[in-house]
């Protein structure tokens, strides 16, 4: 897979459905997740942010999925998945994981997650 289609690997394996910010259908149902689709050259870590959206009075579900990717990411300390022309490894930065965001709709829960990317190249 390629850096691209890591992306979409990544965001996608959290139970609820995933898309590149810049190509997310209308009228999606709630819950979804949007991504930033940065990548970097090989050797330069990245911040990418990605939103859980929701319909909900509760934060309950949003948490849970937040839960999820953090469990992820922790999980894969110190290892990493293989792409085209190398590895990538995915951890927590210096920036906040997790931040709850408000919306004018009160029924909308909009949670924002960091994570870095590291794009390495195997030797």
């Amino acid at each position: 897979m390629n850096k691209w289609q890591f992306l979409d690997f990544f965001w996608n394996q959290f139970d609820v459905p995933a898309y590149d910010e810049n190509t997310v259908p209308e009228n999606l149902d709630f819950p979804y997740i949007t991504y930033e689709s940065i990548t970097a050259t090989f050797e330069y870590p990245l911040v990418i942010t990605a939103s859980i959206w929701d319909r909900s009075k509760s934060w309950e579900r949003s948490a849970m999925t937040a839960d999820k990717i953090a469990k992820e990411v922790h999980k894969m300390r110190g290892s990493s998945y293989e792409i085209e022309e190398g590895r990538v490894r995915v951890f927590m930065d210096d920036t906040p994981f997790s931040q709850r965001m408000a919306d004018d709709n009160l029924d909308i829960r909009h949670t924002v997650i960091n994570i870095g990317i590291e794009y390495m190249i195997q030797y």
